[in-house]
């Protein structure tokens, strides 16, 4: 009888330290997924940001011509401008916020700029470009973040 209750006692332990073992366990795999879904989160929302003001940048680059870019306000819209010339006509690329996106028009120079009508790029909850001289600054907020800043200094200005 002695025996028997002391196997009872070993296979009593033996269930209770498997029991915390598969609750350790699982408690790690939770706390695994939380801190992945944490930092995929904030990898997106700066991958967001990186190629909203990458974007920006590389389209000031390549329009970079004397007087060809400029800030302007479109209604209530402020609008990075970007002329450039093909086969002799004049085309805007106008660069804006509109209704949480970053949006993009491209239209002939006598053509109207309608917010509405753009192309939506990536979406942000803020997004500004503020010149300075020849230094323009771009702004651009993630949504539920901090806003961050690039500067671009067009060669040919």
């Amino acid at each position: 009888m002695n025996g028997t209750r002391t196997r009872s006692v070993q296979t009593l332990c033996i269930l209770l330290i498997f029991t915390l073992f598969a609750a350790a366990s699982l408690l790690l795999v939770l706390i695994g997924a939380n801190v992945s879904r944490g930092v995929s989160a904030r990898m997106d929302e700066n991958d967001s940001i990186r190629t909203s003001l990458s974007y920006v940048a590389n389209k000031v680059r390549t329009g970079d011509e004397t007087g060809e870019i400029a800030v302007e306000d479109e209604g209530k819209i402020r609008s990075l401008v970007i002329s450039s010339r093909y086969g002799g006509d004049v085309y805007k690329t106008y660069l804006y916020w509109y209704r949480g996106w970053l949006t993009e028009s491209f239209l002939a120079a006598d053509q109207p700029f309608v917010p509405g009508d753009g192309e939506k790029i990536t979406q942000l909850s803020g997004f500004s470009v503020k010149q300075t001289g020849r230094l323009l600054t771009v702004s651009a907020t993630p949504n539920g973040g901090k806003p961050i800043s690039i500067s671009v200094c067009p060669r040919s200005s």
